[in-house]
């Protein structure tokens, strides 16, 4: 009877330390649904600077729809194309929204690549292993 107590004692300290591991992996993560002005480019047309702030309001909400279709196949991945026609938006919004994830420590760039129809090689995008905690997904192993 002591070792099932003692059992229990260990399991329940694990799970305290687990939940104070996905809370500090959490700090270590961006917000991906805070809305930021879009990208541009120093020295750009003014154009594009106001385009860049008009889609200020859907950022956050554009970058979840791109997690959450890569989150859906985990452990595999998308590519960008994919997550385009997933969530039908412009491939160059896909993108955008898919770097910032990356940048804000989300997605990975997975080692292998996929071959697209246009008979290219195409990097294939997977939750980090910080974000695969935070949504509480074992961790892909590399081969």
């Amino acid at each position: 009877m002591d070792d099932l107590f003692s059992n229990m004692d260990e399991l329940d300290r694990l799970r305290r330390e687990n939940a104070a591991l996905r809370a500090e992996n959490a700090r270590l993560l961006t917000d991906p649904g805070e809305n930021t002005p879009g990208k541009f480019r120093k020295g750009g047309l003014v154009e594009s600077k106001l385009a860049a702030f008009r889609v200020q309001p859907k950022t956050g909400t554009i970058r979840w729809k791109v997690l959450n279709a890569i989150r859906e196949v985990y452990p595999e991945g998308r590519a960008d194309e994919q997550i385009k026609d997933e969530i039908r938006h412009d491939i160059r919004s896909v993108s955008t929204r898919r770097d910032e994830l990356r940048q804000g420590g989300w997605v990975v760039k997975a080692p292998e690549t996929w071959l697209a129809p246009s008979g290219n090689d195409v990097s294939v995008w997977i939750l980090s292993s910080t974000a695969a905690d935070q949504f509480g997904l074992a961790r892909r192993q590399f081969p």
